[in-house]
């Protein structure tokens, strides 16, 4: 256990007085100028956008200027429009990132100060605690079973042991364990953001993809078409460039601008009403849920303990409260519950020669000196270590509703497999339950989802948790239960699990993945870091330690779990908009196909990059952006089947009257098909939104 003040430290450790680093001037501008320049870079090298680039190039090179510039500013809105959409969204999460920072602690002259990240100065002593992230390079003054995960230094993925006297890098994540840490470097003006696991997109961002690849086949599959049909007519090669231009014209390339516009929109409006949202994919995601599991403890609940009260089992009230507050006055590092009762029992610190700190897969914390060991944890892990004639006894008198820890007293050889301690008191903490926590389980109970508490409490406590919030009991079970063939049934059966270790969690989401399909995981402990990165949508809050805010893919800001309703609406908006937007680019690519095939049978005249860029901007585009600024509302259904037999049928009807036009009235210009084309694409948006 970590001592409760640093330690002197050595001549030889350099002490640097406190200066603040200076800010550089315009420092955000430049940042956002690099982030619009990179991603503008890395839209230049995509293959579709170097596909028209190149077809631009050659079509000037023949003299084709129009048609020339007619593709290349396609590319240019396609591009300009992304990076400013992207650069905007990162830099408004930067800001939020940056706003809502988890304080450091620090030890100023006699005490622990809260500081943030940006303020720790050269020889500033860090205090680190489990789920914590280095603020900046600093050397390890004292260590109490410090493991620490420095995959985001080295990409070394298992934990390294610590000691003091050691060099720990900034942007390192402490696992477990606590330690005292003098900064030895400022800390960097950039913070490291740890990258976010790759997650599934919602349905409708799949079907968009599925729209581009099915665009991309047929686009292939037209070009050989279209070669093939020049040959057999003897066409020149510089009039079969443009054709080629006007079918690699039919993928729609502008669909992923489409997508990540709806997705950064949504975003923004999230951030407006407390989101932080790393993943703005997410959003969508959220509306398809099948599945979602919380955490209790700062989930549920608010995280802010308080002692209710404290259960002699040996000895006088006033003698187990000094012992207590002795106890949790020598852990440097704590954690909640003790910093509860620290609070309600202020007393010196107990010495000791040796200590374990508090561990969420072992459940205690301990303080040996030359004649005991206090341990002070989880009821259930440790009366089986006391003497049996006290087992009994000291169950009935930890039964309560409520979180309770037990202090025993046992030699100072004291283990596990120890039948001898005897107990001192139980501790009797009350949590209150999160604002908004009823509402939200009740929309998701009323909307046909699964809801599951997963914690690290006992399994009782979290049921009667579960029970006061509005959640349907389907059964209760312990997290010793879970083993690797047991999993799938218990998961089937049960929704409330209590007494899990933080790779149970994870196991468990993995296994409601594998049944009931798209999973969200709401938590706010570092034991839920493992279970977030594995859901399809994690969902942490703003006061959750760093490493588990970058795990999530949004970040709730007010202290309110019923604002994830409107983001639920949210996602049912951008699922409802990339429908209606992929519906419409599906019927324009089929349509579109069709009429140029039929123009290339018939030998009537078709159209010239001009044509189509045209059809892109003024038939697609626009009608695009309606869908995106007026979004449709209700319910959406897919109708695949009748959107393509809808379009095969227009597209039919098309080229038998531009045939007719052609032969009956001598027309030849094909701005006559081009305009028809985008007066069929409106009207198909009329009609659309008459009869959703």
């Amino acid at each position: 256990m970590l001592s409760p003040h640093p330690p002197t430290m050595r001549p030889r450790q350099p002490v640097v007085p406190p200066v603040h680093r200076p800010t550089m001037p315009g420092g955000d501008a430049f940042m956002r100028i690099g982030w619009v320049l990179a991603t503008v870079g890395r839209e230049l090298v995509a293959p579709l956008t170097l596909i028209n680039i190149i077809l631009g190039v050659l079509l000037g090179g023949i003299g084709l200027i129009p048609e020339a510039t007619a593709t290349v500013l396609v590319v240019t809105v396609n591009v300009c429009i992304t990076a400013l959409q992207l650069g905007r969204a990162q830099y408004t999460l930067y800001r939020m990132q940056q706003a809502f920072q988890a304080p450091v602690s620090i030890w100023r002259d006699t005490a622990t100060a809260e500081v943030a990240p940006r303020d720790v100065v050269v020889g500033d002593v860090v205090l680190l605690r489990p789920g914590e992230r280095v603020p900046a390079d600093g050397e390890v003054l004292e260590a109490a079973g410090l493991w620490v995960d420095m995959s985001a230094r080295t990409g070394e993925s298992e934990p390294q042991l610590v000691s003091a006297g050691m060099h720990i890098a900034h942007g390192c994540t402490v696992r477990s364990g606590a330690a005292w840490v003098v900064c030895v470097q400022p800390p960097p003006s950039v913070p490291l953001v740890a990258r976010l696991p790759s997650r599934p997109l919602g349905s409708a961002s799949l079907r968009l993809q599925t729209v581009v690849r099915g665009a991309a086949i047929g686009a292939g599959v037209l070009a050989l078409f279209t070669v093939a049909a020049a040959v057999v007519n003897g066409q020149h090669w510089s009039a079969v460039l443009p054709a080629i231009t006007v079918v690699v014209g039919l993928i729609p390339n502008a669909l992923v601008l489409f997508a990540t516009v709806t997705h950064a929109t949504a975003a923004a409006a999230l951030t407006r009403n407390g989101f932080i949202v790393n993943r703005p994919a997410a959003i969508e995601t959220f509306a398809a849920v099948d599945t979602i599991c919380f955490d209790k403890t700062g989930t549920l609940t608010t995280n802010q303990l308080s002692v209710d009260g404290v259960v002699p089992l040996r000895g006088s009230h006033d003698a187990c409260v000094d012992i207590l507050g002795g106890f949790v006055a020598a852990d440097g590092a704590g954690n909640q519950s003790s910093a509860a009762i620290a609070r309600a029992f202020p007393r010196v610190a107990l010495p000791f020669t040796s200590s374990q700190a508090f561990e969420s897969a072992r459940k205690w914390s301990s303080l040996t000196d030359a004649t005991r060991t206090l341990v002070l944890g989880a009821p259930d892990v440790l009366i089986p270590t006391l003497s049996p004639k006290w087992q009994s006894e000291t169950t009935t008198g930890t039964q309560h509703n409520a979180r309770v820890l037990l202090l025993i007293e046992g030699d100072s050889e004291w283990n596990l497999d120890a039948r001898t301690a005897e107990p001192i008191c139980g501790v009797v903490l009350h949590d209150d339950i999160r604002p908004g926590a009823a509402a939200f389980v009740a929309r998701c109970v009323a909307d046909g989802i699964r809801v599951c508490v997963l914690s690290g409490d006992d399994p009782a406590f979290v049921a009667h948790v579960a029970t006061h919030v509005g959640i349907p009991i389907e059964g209760v079970v312990h997290g010793n239960a879970l083993d690797g063939q047991r999993v799938p049934e218990i998961v089937r059966t049960a929704n409330i699990i209590g007494r899990m270790l933080p790779q149970h969690k994870e196991v468990v989401v993995r296994s409601l993945q594998a049944q009931a399909g798209c999973v969200a995981f709401v938590g706010d402990g570092f034991n839920d870091v493992a279970a977030l990165r594995r859901a399809d949508v994690a969902i942490a809050f703003s006061a959750a330690h760093a490493v588990v805010r970058d795990s999530a893919d949004v970040v709730l800001v007010v202290d309110d779990l019923a604002a994830l309703n409107a983001m639920t609406r949210a996602g049912q908006r951008v699922n409802a908009t990339l429908t209606q937007i992929g519906n419409h680019v599906l019927w324009r690519v089929i349509v579109c196909a069709v009429v140029w095939v039929g123009t290339v049978c018939t030998q009537t005249p078709t159209w010239t990059p001009l044509d189509s860029t045209a059809i892109a901007l003024l038939g697609v585009a626009l009608p695009n952006l309606s869908y995106m600024f007026v979004p449709h509302r209700g319910t959406l259904v897919r109708r695949d089947r009748r959107t393509i037999l809808g379009a095969l049928g227009v597209g039919v009807l098309l080229v038998a009257g531009w045939w007719l036009a052609v032969h009956l009235f001598g027309l030849s210009d094909v701005r006559w098909l081009t305009a028809t084309v985008i007066i069929a694409l409106w009207v198909r948006v009329w009609f659309t939104r008459q009869t959703q």
